[in-house]
């Protein structure tokens, strides 16, 4: 009897962890390109599965975009000494990141991103100063 309600329970719950699994970063980011994104805080997101900076970025046509930053889990950054007071409203960031497959507003920092705060030198991951330096981009 216990092994018949086992499987039974077992049958039930894979279909549903299937359901809820967690994405793959490439198959949310192109990992072929890496983008620079340079902006002020408006929001750190620092929750489980991921961490997020919302980034209030001015476009070529001078409008300003609300993107999405995604971030390793809240332990990984806890690792590395960044917790939920470490990056705030207000922040400027340089980032480098890969852009979302479905074309909205986010990018991953996945293992080639990073971001940099010119403020104190904090920086996590890859230095994006690198990419910017590279683009000639102002300073």
């Amino acid at each position: 009897m216990k092994t018949y309600l086992a499987r039974t329970v077992l049958l039930f719950l894979i279909p549903l962890s299937l359901g809820h699994s967690h994405h793959s970063f490439p198959g949310a980011y192109d990992v072929d390109q890496q983008w620079l994104l340079e902006g002020m805080v408006n929001r750190f997101l620092f929750r489980n599965p991921h961490t997020f900076v919302v980034l209030e970025v001015i476009n070529d046509s001078g409008t300003t975009e609300q993107w999405y930053i995604e971030m390793a889990p809240m332990q990984v950054l806890m690792g590395r000494g960044i917790d939920k007071n470490t990056i705030e409203p207000g922040d400027d960031l340089i980032v480098t990141c890969n852009p979302a497959r479905d074309g909205g507003k986010s990018c991953g920092l996945g293992q080639t991103g990073g971001l940099y705060r010119p403020d104190d030198q904090l920086l996590y991951g890859m230095d994006p100063r690198q990419l910017h330096d590279l683009l000639n981009l102002p300073k």
